[in-house]
């Protein structure tokens, strides 16, 4: 455990010299092209560096992409307003971390349904079906987002049976996950969202198997629960 401690600790170190060497030049690059005129704030420094293509070794992966996942909608229906996540990866990720990325920020709890990333190009990338001889999937675990490029936008469908579809977005430049994160993942991980995550299966409690004249019965307000918290169990008779 220790060991393990003592290597992520000396990665994070190695990445955060090499973002203070590429800050460091990324200052000189900018008071050496642009006298005179204010240095602005850290995205727009970013922004104005990933232009100059001043990102390379390990600086480039410290530095994460920002990807944008808009669910549109799955077992039947269109979902308005679209909930999203942002999530923070590094090109070195795997599409395949990705994958379980995303279906941890939408609450998928069971994950035994195939996968696939659909991109503009025509390339798909998921879990090959090794029964398929005309199967044309890339395998996600070898792939990484290193092949994305800023502003691209792609498809992940999760349960081909449900069809969850989500349009994911890569942000115009790329982050600081200190400042974003506080941490240095070593998956992809989401730093913003918003809107209401169905259950996969449209169960709204437990027991729900969709039938019209089904419900859960009256709330009861939390006088169910154990005596843990204040203002859980059953209330004292007055």
């Amino acid at each position: 455990m220790s060991s393990q401690v003592s290597q992520e600790g000396t990665a994070a170190d190695r990445f955060l010299t090499a973002w203070k060497r590429l800050e460091a030049e990324i200052g000189s690059r900018w008071a050496a092209t642009n006298r005179g005129v204010r240095e602005p704030d850290m995205a727009a420094m970013l922004a104005w560096a990933e232009r100059q293509h001043l990102f390379s070794g390990e600086a480039a992966d410290f530095l994460r992409l920002s990807i944008r996942v808009d669910l549109i909608g799955g077992g039947g229906q269109d979902l308005w307003p679209r909930p999203g996540r942002i999530l923070a990866a590094s090109r070195s990720h795997t599409f395949a971390q990705l994958a379980t990325a995303i279906d941890d920020a939408f609450a998928r709890w069971d994950r035994a349904h195939l996968h696939q990333f659909d991109l503009a190009d025509g390339v798909r990338i998921g879990r090959p079906d090794r029964d398929d001889e005309n199967e044309d999937v890339l395998d996600g675990r070898r792939i990484t987002l290193a092949r994305l490029k800023n502003d691209e936008q792609f498809v992940y469908e999760f349960d081909f049976g449900d069809s969850w579809e989500h349009l994911c977005t890569v942000g115009p430049t790329r982050i600081d996950p200190i400042e974003q994160l506080g941490i240095l993942p070593d998956g992809p991980l989401p730093y913003w969202g918003w809107g209401v995550i169905p259950d996969q299966y449209d169960r709204r409690w437990d027991g729900d198997e969709g039938e019209e004249e089904s419900n859960p019965g009256p709330d009861p307000k939390r006088t169910d629960l154990p005596p843990l918290r204040p203002m859980w169990g059953p209330r004292p008779r007055r």
